[in-house]
């Protein structure tokens, strides 16, 4: 009866610690086109990683819900709540970002650099 009770126990205490694996796929939204190195950060924690060269990525969750954050440069950020099932595959998919930048007027003429070097050579 003891083993039995020890037994029962046991396998309840690793039932409370198991993890939730979430794999996916983070993809351009108007392309298809997989993304690489998007990070993918668990929002209220240290817990991250970033997807691999074909967009492909794997995270092992504590717990059961969490928000992931999707982020990367010239795209949208995308906050995903997990469902907690035990394994989960997504596909996610980021729209691009515009920004405009101010216009520069680039104009002919000598280098600053050229003037100073003349002076230190002398």
């Amino acid at each position: 009866m003891k083993k039995l009770l020890c037994l029962v126990l046991l396998a309840l205490s690793f039932a409370g610690q198991s993890q939730h694996i979430i794999r996916g796929k983070v993809i351009n939204a108007k392309t298809n086109e997989s993304l690489p190195f998007v990070n993918i950060a668990v929002k209220d924690s240290r817990q991250g990683t970033t997807s691999d060269v074909e967009g492909r990525f794997t995270i092992n969750l504590s717990e059961q819900a969490s928000e992931i954050q999707f982020s990367a440069v010239g795209f949208e950020k995308l906050d995903y709540q997990s469902t907690g099932a035990v394994e989960e595959f997504m596909v996610i998919r980021l729209k691009e970002k515009t920004t405009e930048l101010q216009e520069i007027v680039v104009r002919a003429g000598e280098n600053p650099a050229f003037k100073i070097l003349r002076k230190a050579i002398r």
